[in-house]
């Protein structure tokens, strides 16, 4: 009996199969950082990572939701020269913002470390936080394409596979340099990450190449699908950008409070 991959079940299995295992390497990654970074360490890594979803959320939210939706929308019409164009969109728009943030970050950093996270020792995986932005875009967007077109086992093989090697490489960063500060303890953690990102950017930049042979990124774009692409994406940007704010300023507000409420700084930041 032959499986057919165009179905909602087969695309649910597919999912489930993959959210199932991420779950499980999930739950080991997280006993790594316990074990190899600590309460503190993970304390300040957690503070980064408020910093990154915030910046995640504003470039990719809406770019690829609104690449998934208009890819969907053109191979459901037979319009598969337009996914091209779509594609060379999306990744334009996330360049574009991704570029801002870098700007602001490099030329702000210490000052974001710790004015708004309060942690001067942030600023060190800052560098780290950009490179892993960038990848995660390529991954995402990639990710959104195949989501439109029905090809999920693309989307699960590279997150179990990313997953992977990020338990590895984090494994190995933390284990290497173990007794560093823990500025530079949230930095191996998001190098690990960018290591892990590399992978996935790769793999499903070859899976695009090798599948979608005929689709060319050169293909015009025309006003109305432009039109669409952000009429998708910019309130989905907005809405993400300011859950993930609030999310994140709860995170970097709560060592503040457990200081008023008598705990030390470093006790704070073990409790986050």
């Amino acid at each position: 009996m032959r499986i057919q991959k165009k179905t909602i079940l087969y695309a649910a299995g597919v999912l489930a199969c993959g959210n199932l295992a991420l779950q499980a390497l999930g739950f080991f990654y997280r006993i790594l950082l316990s074990h190899f970074a600590g309460a503190e360490g993970l304390g300040v890594y957690r503070l980064v990572n408020s910093a990154y979803l915030v910046l995640n959320a504003g470039c990719l939210s809406g770019v690829t939701m609104a690449c998934s939706r208009l890819s969907a929308a053109c191979e459901a019409r037979g319009e598969g020269r337009r996914i091209g164009a779509i594609l060379r969109l999306a990744f334009s728009v996330f360049f574009t913002l991704c570029a801002a943030c870098a700007a602001v970050v490099l030329l702000f950093g210490n000052g974001i470390a710790v004015t708004l996270l309060g942690d001067g020792r942030c600023a060190k995986a800052f560098p780290f936080v950009l490179l892993c932005l960038a990848l995660t875009g390529v991954e995402n967007i990639f990710k959104s394409l195949f989501i439109g077109l029905e090809q999920m086992q693309y989307t699960a093989t590279s997150e179990v596979g990313e997953q992977l090697i990020r338990i590895f490489s984090v494994g190995i960063l933390l284990y290497r340099y173990q007794g560093e500060d823990y500025g530079t303890i949230a930095m191996l953690i998001f190098a690990g990450m960018v290591v892990s990102e590399v992978f996935s950017a790769l793999f499903l930049t070859r899976l695009f190449r090798r599948s979608m042979a005929h689709t060319s990124l050169a293909a015009p774009l025309d006003r109305a699908t432009a039109q669409q692409f952000f009429f998708i994406a910019l309130p989905l940007s907005a809405s993400a950008l300011i859950g993930n704010i609030i999310s994140s300023a709860g995170s970097v507000l709560l060592p503040q409070r457990l200081m008023v409420a008598g705990l030390t700084y470093e006790q704070a930041l073990s409790a986050l």
